[in-house]
């Protein structure tokens, strides 16, 4: 069991947040998803609170925001499909349109989670809400039904090269819910990968 020890802000209920949050190594700042609701639309934005101070300030338009190891670098889903990766130091962002996904790449249930030295990111995407109430699926994941596990591996090096990507195909069914990523300390280029299964999954 553990306590709270800080509460870092409150919102109002004309806003929330359940769509990723990412803390800082040094402790400096939390990312996170900020979802104000209006009756024109829903915007997605990542924010970033000072820890110090308690300011918010906008990021990007986008969800699921998550910080590299060495704390440099800020991967988050953007719009549609995309992926982005700024450089906190410099605001320098690039990004990639995850065709790979198909018309199923939408990141914002999606998990993400950087590898290693921070030169590789790891998405599984998330099922549709209608595939998790059970109605068979209509799209697919790299060119396979959304009911097999995939995981997209996105290559981050050095800018200004771009951002390149690849899909991996597991055995067994669709990785499900929200996921936990993170390589081992003894083998970077591993993924580790903690999830709720049902059925004795």
């Amino acid at each position: 069991m553990g306590e709270r020890v800080l509460t870092l802000a409150s919102f109002s209920t004309r806003v929330f947040t359940n769509n990723g949050l990412a803390y800082a190594p040094d402790g400096s700042a939390v990312y996170f998803t900020l979802i104000p609701q209006s009756k024109r639309a829903v915007a997605v934005r990542v924010m970033r609170l000072d820890t110090a101070t308690g300011r918010q300030s906008f990021i990007a338009d986008g969800a699921q925001p998550a910080i590299s190891d060495d704390g440099t670098q800020l991967a988050y889903g953007a719009g549609r499909g995309g992926l982005a990766v700024r450089d906190l130091a410099t605001g320098q962002t690039r990004s990639i349109g995850l065709a790979q996904l198909g018309s199923a790449a939408d990141l914002l249930n999606a998990s993400i989670g950087w590898l290693g030295d921070g030169s590789e990111l790891a998405i599984v995407p998330s099922p549709t809400a209608w595939d998790l109430v059970g109605r068979p699926p209509r799209l697919h994941w790299c060119g396979t039904s959304q009911r097999h596990a995939v995981v997209v591996f996105v290559h981050v090096p050095a800018p200004p090269a771009p951002l390149t990507a690849q899909c991996v195909h597991l055995a067994g069914p669709a990785l499900e819910g929200r996921l936990a990523l993170a390589s081992s300390p003894t083998s970077p280029g591993s993924l580790r990968l903690a999830t709720y299964a049902t059925g004795g999954r």
